[in-house]
């Protein structure tokens, strides 16, 4: 393995973030209350999703302390953790329209972020499942057919979020549902490379 294989993981992973950040670009085209609204659902968001990790990180030292091999039993364990740890994730994010209002912040901002919210709780379930296939693929050695993957989605979400953002009137939710169908495409790409 040579350096330049070392460096495809890297590259992915800036390309995610990336992807996960450009609804921002198409966002600037709205008014000060949407663009006030998507910065407080991030940050309850955030909170949130500091708490999920957290505890999938404790999970996730467990599951390797008890796995015997590199196989796919830990990691299908590691799925079901993720899915219980994203049901009170996904209270948080339903009650996000709320949460800023009892923080005293102005109910129209804190409106449109609870709306933004719900429409990325999708996107919980996909992440859980999504970083348990980066692992395991990264263990078995398949990172070039991800890189390729990422690049084709990192495509087809600048194409969507333009689309479901500014043609199609969305806004913030064509925002939220442009990532979740990023991350559900990534994860779908991610599974073919699997062999059953």
């Amino acid at each position: 393995m040579g350096t330049q294989d070392l460096e495809y993981p890297l590259i992915g992973k800036t390309r995610k973030l990336e992807c996960k950040n450009s609804k921002g670009r198409f966002d600037e085209n709205f008014g000060r209350s949407e663009e006030a609204a998507n910065e407080i659902e991030f940050e309850v968001a955030s909170f949130g999703n500091g708490i999920g990790k957290c505890i999938g990180h404790f999970m996730w030292a467990i599951i390797r302390c008890k796995a015997v091999s590199y196989g796919r039993y830990p990691y299908a364990r590691a799925m079901v953790v993720l899915l219980l740890v994203s049901v009170p994730l996904a209270c948080i994010w339903a009650n996000a329209g709320r949460i800023p209002v009892l923080l005293g912040q102005d109910p129209e901002i804190a409106a449109e972020a609870g709306s933004y919210a719900r429409y990325m709780i999708p996107t919980i379930h996909a992440y859980g499942f999504l970083q348990c296939h980066i692992r395991f693929l990264q263990t078995q050695n398949i990172v070039l057919p991800m890189m390729f993957s990422v690049g084709i989605t990192t495509l087809l979400h600048i194409f969507t979020c333009w689309i479901l953002v500014l043609k199609s009137g969305l806004g913030n939710k064509g925002a939220a549902l442009a990532n979740a169908l990023f991350l559900f495409i990534q994860l779908f790409s991610w599974i073919t490379q699997l062999d059953c």
